[in-house]
Protein backbone atom coordinates (compact mmCIF):
# COMPACT_ATOMS: atom_id res chain seq x y z
CA UNK A 1 0.00 0.00 0.00
CA UNK A 2 1.34 3.40 -0.96
CA UNK A 3 0.87 6.37 1.34
CA UNK A 4 -2.09 8.56 0.44
CA UNK A 5 -0.04 11.67 1.16
CA UNK A 6 1.19 13.60 -1.85
CA UNK A 7 4.90 14.13 -1.26
CA UNK A 8 6.68 14.45 -4.62
CA UNK A 9 10.10 13.84 -3.04
CA UNK A 10 9.07 10.51 -1.52
CA UNK A 11 7.97 7.00 -2.51
CA UNK A 12 6.41 4.92 0.30
CA UNK A 13 5.46 1.27 -0.17
CA UNK A 14 5.80 -2.23 1.26
CA UNK A 15 9.38 -3.47 1.16
CA UNK A 16 10.44 -6.20 -1.22
CA UNK A 17 12.77 -9.05 -0.25
CA UNK A 18 15.67 -7.54 -2.22
CA UNK A 19 15.62 -4.53 0.15
CA UNK A 20 15.96 -6.62 3.29
CA UNK A 21 19.73 -6.22 3.71
CA UNK A 22 19.56 -2.44 3.28
CA UNK A 23 16.68 -2.12 5.78
CA UNK A 24 18.46 -4.31 8.32
CA UNK A 25 21.67 -2.27 7.91
CA UNK A 26 19.72 0.96 8.37
CA UNK A 27 18.07 -0.40 11.52
CA UNK A 28 21.49 -0.85 13.13
CA UNK A 29 22.20 2.89 12.78
CA UNK A 30 19.16 3.94 14.81
CA UNK A 31 20.40 3.21 18.29
CA UNK A 32 18.88 0.88 20.87
CA UNK A 33 15.30 1.50 19.74
CA UNK A 34 15.82 -0.17 16.34
CA UNK A 35 19.04 -2.15 16.73
CA UNK A 36 17.25 -5.48 17.36
CA UNK A 37 14.91 -5.13 14.35
CA UNK A 38 16.73 -7.63 12.09
CA UNK A 39 16.79 -10.38 14.73
CA UNK A 40 13.24 -9.78 15.95
CA UNK A 41 11.58 -9.50 12.55
CA UNK A 42 13.32 -12.66 11.34
CA UNK A 43 12.54 -14.58 14.55
CA UNK A 44 8.83 -13.75 14.35
CA UNK A 45 8.70 -14.64 10.65
CA UNK A 46 7.43 -11.18 9.81
CA UNK A 47 9.44 -10.73 6.61
CA UNK A 48 7.00 -13.15 5.03
CA UNK A 49 3.79 -12.08 6.80
CA UNK A 50 4.29 -8.38 7.59
CA UNK A 51 7.16 -6.85 5.61
CA UNK A 52 8.06 -3.32 6.68
CA UNK A 53 7.06 -0.18 4.82
CA UNK A 54 9.92 1.73 3.22
CA UNK A 55 10.37 5.36 2.28
CA UNK A 56 12.69 6.19 -0.58
CA UNK A 57 13.74 9.58 -1.84
CA UNK A 58 12.69 10.55 -5.36
CA UNK A 59 14.27 10.51 -7.90
CA UNK A 60 17.35 8.84 -6.34
CA UNK A 61 15.34 6.03 -4.67
CA UNK A 62 17.68 6.10 -1.69
CA UNK A 63 16.30 4.43 1.44
CA UNK A 64 15.45 7.20 3.93
CA UNK A 65 13.26 5.35 6.43
CA UNK A 66 11.21 2.33 7.37
CA UNK A 67 8.30 1.37 9.60
CA UNK A 68 7.64 -2.16 10.81
CA UNK A 69 4.25 -3.03 12.27
CA UNK A 70 2.25 -6.06 13.29
CA UNK A 71 -1.46 -6.30 12.51
CA UNK A 72 -3.96 -7.84 14.90
CA UNK A 73 -7.70 -8.31 14.37
CA UNK A 74 -8.59 -4.84 15.66
CA UNK A 75 -5.27 -3.02 16.02
CA UNK A 76 -1.97 -2.21 14.38
CA UNK A 77 1.12 -2.23 16.59
CA UNK A 78 4.00 -0.05 15.36
CA UNK A 79 7.18 -1.71 16.59
CA UNK A 80 9.90 0.13 14.67
CA UNK A 81 10.09 3.51 12.93
CA UNK A 82 13.34 5.03 11.71
CA UNK A 83 14.04 8.02 9.48
CA UNK A 84 17.63 8.95 8.60
CA UNK A 85 18.65 12.26 10.21
CA UNK A 86 19.04 14.15 6.92
CA UNK A 87 15.45 13.28 5.90
CA UNK A 88 13.76 14.22 9.18
CA UNK A 89 11.15 16.99 9.39
CA UNK A 90 10.18 16.42 5.74
CA UNK A 91 7.07 14.29 6.24
CA UNK A 92 8.78 10.89 5.98
CA UNK A 93 7.58 9.50 9.33
CA UNK A 94 4.03 10.76 8.74
CA UNK A 95 3.99 9.17 5.26
CA UNK A 96 5.21 5.84 6.67
CA UNK A 97 2.62 5.97 9.44
CA UNK A 98 -0.09 6.85 6.91
CA UNK A 99 0.83 3.81 4.80
CA UNK A 100 0.65 1.53 7.85
CA UNK A 101 -2.64 3.04 9.01
CA UNK A 102 -4.13 2.71 5.51
CA UNK A 103 -3.20 -0.98 5.49
CA UNK A 104 -4.60 -1.38 9.01
CA UNK A 105 -7.91 0.24 8.03
CA UNK A 106 -8.20 -2.11 5.04
CA UNK A 107 -7.78 -5.01 7.47
CA UNK A 108 -10.54 -3.63 9.72
CA UNK A 109 -8.26 -2.33 12.47
CA UNK A 110 -9.58 0.53 14.59
CA UNK A 111 -6.75 1.05 17.09
CA UNK A 112 -3.10 2.05 16.90
CA UNK A 113 -0.52 0.88 19.44
CA UNK A 114 3.06 2.05 19.57
CA UNK A 115 6.07 2.42 21.79
CA UNK A 116 8.93 4.89 21.93
CA UNK A 117 12.02 4.93 24.10
CA UNK A 118 12.28 7.92 26.39
CA UNK A 119 14.78 10.59 25.46
CA UNK A 120 14.79 9.71 21.74
CA UNK A 121 13.70 11.57 18.62
CA UNK A 122 10.78 9.13 18.42
CA UNK A 123 9.43 10.27 21.77
CA UNK A 124 9.16 13.84 20.49
CA UNK A 125 7.54 12.65 17.24
CA UNK A 126 4.76 10.76 19.00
Amino acid sequence: MISRLSLPHLCVRVAIQEERAAIEALSKTGGPATRDFAFTWHRWGNWETAPPFVAKSVPALQLVGFLAAGFGKTYVNVYYLLVVPEARRQGVAIALLDAAWTEAAQRGCTRLKLKAMGGTVAQSFW
